[in-house]
This record gives C-alpha cells, sequence and structure tokens, in this order.
C-alpha cells in the first residue's frame, strides 16, 4: 500500500516503522535538520524494552505532492496541532484519513472534514507507545504488541475499513483494537492525562508525591468519564491499587521520565488545549459531579506558570 505519515514524533515514528515492517510503501512528512537525517540515515528506533535497535528507510519529504492518491494518510501529531492543519489534511488525496493522537474534538474535526471533502472516510485512532526522540534516533517504550484503538467517533469501521488496517499492519506486531466511540474514548483520556500530567508537573516543581496526590488525580480521570466496559473496575480496590503503582511510576522511576515527564515538559500547549477542551466539555454538563478534579485543579498552578517553566515563555 501507498501510506502517508503527516507528523515525525515518537508516536509517528514507531508507526512508520510497523508500517515498513509490513511492506508498505511509506512516505513521511518531516522539515528541517529531522528530514535530512531521515533522508541520509534513515528512520532510527531505539526499542528499550525489547534490546534492540531498527532502522527503516520511508521517503522523507518536506510537503505532500500534489495529485498523488493514497490508500492511507495518518495525520500523527497534537490535537491542537491536527486542528490547525484540517484544511490541509482535508485535501489530501487519500482513500482513509486516520487521525492519530490526543483529540477530544474529533466529532468537530471531522463535521470540518466532511465539510470540505464530503465523501472522505474519516478514523481517529489512539496509540500505546512512548518514548524520546534524541539527536539521531528514537528511543522507545512499548511493552509486548502496541496497542492501536480505531474507530468512526460513533461507529466501529466497518469490514472494508478493518481490512484495509489489518493489511497494513500485518506482521508489524501492533494489535489493533476497535472502538465504537472514539469521541468518548478520548475524551477520557484527556480528562485523565489533563490531571495526571498537570498533577505530576506541579509534583516535580513542588518536589511531592503524595498519597492526597495521588487520590486527586485517579479520582479527576475517573469524574472524566469512564468506559462502559471498564465501569467494573474503577469501583474496585485492585482498580485503586494498579492505577496508585502506574502514577506512582510515572512520577518516581526512570521510565517514567521518558514516557510521561519528558513529554510532559515539552507538551505545555498540548496540557493546555486539552485542559480547554475538558472545561468546555463539563460547561455542557453543569450537573455532573467533578470535585475531586475541582480540588486538584484549584491547587495548580496557572498555565502561565507553567509555559515560563518548562517552555520558556
Amino acid at each position: 500500500m501507498r501510506i502517508l505519515v503527516y507528523g515525525c514524533g515518537v508516536i509517528g515514528s514507531l508507526l512508520v516503522h510497523a508500517l515498513c515492517t509490513a511492506g508498505n510503501e511509506v512516505t513521511m512528512i518531516s522539515r528541517g535538520r529531522w528530514k535530512e537525517i531521515l533522508s541520509t540515515d534513515g528512520l532510527h528506533l531505539k526499542h528499550v524494552l525489547q534490546h534492540k535497535e531498527t532502522i527503516d528507510h520511508p521517503e522523507a519529504a518536506e510537503q505532500v505532492t500534489e495529485n498523488v492518491s493514497w490508500d492511507l494518510v495518518f495525520p500523527v501529531m497534537q490535537g491542537w496541532q491536527q486542528e490547525a492543519l484540517l484544511d490541509t489534511l482535508a485535501g489530501i488525496h487519500g482513500k482513509m484519513l486516520v487521525l492519530i493522537g490526543n483529540n477530544p474534538l474529533c466529532h468537530e474535526m471531522e463535521k470540518k472534514i466532511h465539510g470540505l471533502t464530503p465523501e472522505q472516510k474519516v478514523l481517529f485512532g489512539f496509540q500505546s507507545s512512548a518514548g524520546v526522540r534524541e539527536e539521531h534516533a528514537v528511543k522507545i517504550f512499548r511493552a509486548g504488541k502496541t496497542g492501536l484503538t480505531l474507530g468512526y467517533v460513533h461507529q466501529k469501521p466497518e469490514e472494508p475499513e478493518r481490512k484495509m488496517l489489518g493489511q497494513a499492519l500485518d506482521g508489524s506486531g501492533f494489535c489493533l483494537e476497535w472502538c465504537d466511540d472514539m469521541q468518548g474514548y478520548l475524551y477520557t483520556h484527556a480528562a485523565f492525562c489533563s490531571a495526571l500530567r498537570v498533577s505530576l508537573l506541579w509534583a516535580w516543581m513542588r518536589f511531592e508525591n503524595s498519597p492526597v496526590r495521588r487520590d486527586q488525580t485517579r479520582g479527576s480521570g475517573s469524574q472524566g468519564g469512564i468506559p462502559a466496559e471498564d465501569e467494573k473496575y474503577d469501583q474496585s480496590r485492585v482498580w485503586a491499587i494498579v492505577m496508585d503503582l502506574m502514577l506512582y511510576g510515572m512520577a518516581k522511576t526512570g521510565i517514567g521520565e521518558y514516557c510521561i515527564s519528558d513529554h510532559c515538559r515539552n507538551a505545555v500547549e498540548e496540557m493546555e488545549w486539552m485542559d480547554q477542551c475538558f472545561a468546555a466539555l463539563k460547561n455542557d454538563y453543569p450537573d455532573a459531579s467533578t470535585l475531586e478534579w475541582d480540588r486538584l485543579r484549584q491547587e495548580m498552578p496557572s498555565w502561565k506558570t507553567l509555559h515560563q517553566r518548562y517552555s520558556g515563555k
């Protein structure tokens, strides 16, 4: 298949590796120094937990070639970046457009794309992996098979879409999970990640990771909405213990440093955007109880403070 990946961050780089492994003809949109590295040395990944390194050679391009038709187009970037590029993405000739990343505004984005290109198939996805981009390589953290959750805004992909995506990633080690409500999935993820990342940033600034803080973070994420299939876990003591261990690991371990803290410090704009999205959702449901989230958010610093600390703005 001829596949375009728009974005070459950590998530996009691992997806490109998987697509190349599956034997596709892959083009990666990149610019500046990183584009030169890709063109000269290829895409070098260090798979930390698998103790291996890989080098792939996708075509590197600074912009999308006009009048080229793609089987699949994967914009892999932060949600606010996708929002800013919707006109460009809608103009790409692709059989299927699959937006990957933290994107609670998928309904609004789908509506705008369909307003520009009515027949375009628009799916949304979330990829379970993390890492950090080094000078000449990307360090990847993933456990076993990489999970990729995919779906329409309020519908599972139909058989032709599932077949095409399955073929594109066949033999790559990716595990595809089909979702019938990506808007709900991504809003839940945004609620938890906003609480988690803001809490962790504040913890690093204050050198604090207390049980009270972990309880607030866990409770805040829960109040953002729990998928129906996970509700039974949310109410159990086992779930609370697992979540506490995960939060502690993110704040206090080396893997957490790579997977979470580095991203937090380099993605304040994304977190602020997700915070705004969740605030807008709360305004639509004024009777919903979000006590833990409200308490946590009141204790957090302003976005101006976070930008000054981590973005230099």
